[in-house]
């Protein structure tokens, strides 16, 4: 193992870390089961809408619960609008999470040509000369840093998978939640009589 793969693993590690991080924010933060909210919070509107938020703090960090908290602060003149304030809130946890979305994948993107820049340095050690005592057998330096390069692209290619592999489950996951919200507010809409909805 040379100085590079050790770059190649600590890039490994990071990515695996930040993908960590996108997972346990949206895998385990972010969801909470709609219907036993829902079924809650009709117990609470249009009567008690202070109750009804109470109900959703508890359910915080998950995101249904801050969209539907949004929705229902309590008017602070004339400028609150709370199907316009849940959208708003709904928007930024969705780019948040579409940002750290993309930082994964472009992870993933540079994994590969890393790999390959590798395999050259590599190469061209190995056929530049150089090789030390490793030069006194034919062919054997050659040999060694054909091995070196294979283990470099292999550990480009399993970067590359496993960002992108993340990627794909944190974009399911988020298009689950990005649906829960919008039942979330439709649902509270309609158990305030739509006197909030547009």
């Amino acid at each position: 193992m040379t100085w590079f793969h050790g770059l190649q693993l600590a890039y490994w590690a990071a990515a695996v870390y930040w993908g960590a991080r996108q997972m346990n924010s949206l895998l385990f933060k972010a969801p909470v089961s709609v219907h036993p909210v829902v079924d809650e919070l009709a117990s609470h509107l249009p009567d008690d809408p202070v109750a009804a938020a109470r109900v959703l703090g508890h359910a915080q960090p998950a995101w249904i619960a801050r969209v539907g908290v949004a929705y229902l602060r309590p008017p602070s003149g004339d400028a609150h609008d709370g199907p316009a304030e849940a959208q708003d809130v709904a928007d930024g946890l969705r780019g948040t999470s579409l940002r750290g979305i993309g930082s994964l994948i472009t992870m993933g993107r540079i994994a590969s040509p890393l790999a390959f820049l590798g395999v050259i340095m590599e190469l061209t050690r190995a056929f530049g000369g150089g090789g030390g005592l490793d030069a006194l057998q034919r062919g054997l330096p050659e040999q060694l840093a054909l091995g070196r390069a294979a283990t470099g692209v292999t550990m480009g290619i399993m970067t590359m998978l496993c960002c992108f592999a993340q990627a794909q489950m944190l974009s399911r996951q988020l298009k689950r939640l990005g649906l829960d919200m919008t039942r979330t507010q439709e649902a509270i809409g309609r158990l305030e009589g739509g006197a909030r909805m547009e």
